[in-house]
């Protein structure tokens, strides 16, 4: 998506109307540079479902991971300068704080790695 966007800027520069047109006309460039940009905070929103319903984390963790994650689409794709911020520190604080609850899980998968049989 960003490299849609940088293109648009290059050619509006440019002074090329005709291909600035004749870009954003084509769907199936909006398609492929949009839709998967929508899969991170649906991700994120789905990790933070299965982690709180495994109460296996402290909820104000998962919580903070959810928010971000809702927040992420807001100032990205809107532009929004507060839910920028603030969604960035979330998933930023929220990967911060549930980092060593996944190293201790990657340390119990150790043990069992095919390499130590």
């Amino acid at each position: 998506m960003q490299v849609l966007f940088r293109t648009n800027i290059i050619l509006q520069n440019a002074n090329a109307t005709e291909a600035i047109e004749t870009l954003s006309q084509s769907s199936a460039l909006t398609l492929s540079t949009m839709v998967p940009g929508i899969f991170y905070p649906v991700g994120l929103i789905l990790l933070s479902i299965a982690l709180f319903v495994s109460k296996r984390y402290m909820t104000w963790k998962v919580l903070l991971l959810l928010m971000g994650a809702m927040l992420f689409p807001v100032g990205h794709a809107l532009g929004n300068p507060i839910a920028l911020l603030g969604g960035d520190v979330m998933l930023i604080c929220a990967w911060f704080f549930l980092r060593p609850v996944f190293n201790n899980v990657n340390q119990n998968y150790r043990k069992y790695d095919i390499a130590s049989f």
